[in-house]
């Protein structure tokens, strides 16, 4: 369970501040919205597949714990798989998501002075 909610961490906190740097600013909204609208399918939906599973496999003697266990490693994988393919397009493109920005701070005047810097 360790290793699927380390997987899935990973994977969400990668793609969501990802969209912002990938999708033009007009088309922002839309693209949260169907993020959102896919997201909320998954959590509608795996909860009855996780039943059926348990379910389906409950005589095999482990309670049915065993498939939904492997069901929810292969997504966790997948959705890590996702995210590696994603910076492998980033990094041979040279897209957004690969580019770095320095924040320089003047040491007399931190607050008003700050400046983001693309190297």
């Amino acid at each position: 369970m360790c290793i699927r909610d380390s997987f899935y961490s990973i994977f969400v906190t990668i793609i969501w501040p990802s969209i912002a740097l990938i999708v033009d600013t007009k088309y922002l909204g839309t693209a949260y919205g169907l993020t959102t609208a896919v997201q909320n399918s998954g959590m509608a939906l795996f909860p009855l597949i996780v039943g059926y599973l348990h379910d389906t496999f409950i005589d095999d003697g482990k309670a049915g714990y065993f498939w939904v266990s492997i069901f929810l490693i292969v997504m966790a994988i997948f959705g890590f798989l996702f995210t590696v393919l994603l910076l492998f397009f980033e990094i041979k493109s040279d897209g957004p998501l690969e580019k770095v920005q320095k924040i320089t701070i003047d040491e007399e005047e931190p607050i008003k002075s700050v400046s983001l810097q693309e190297s």
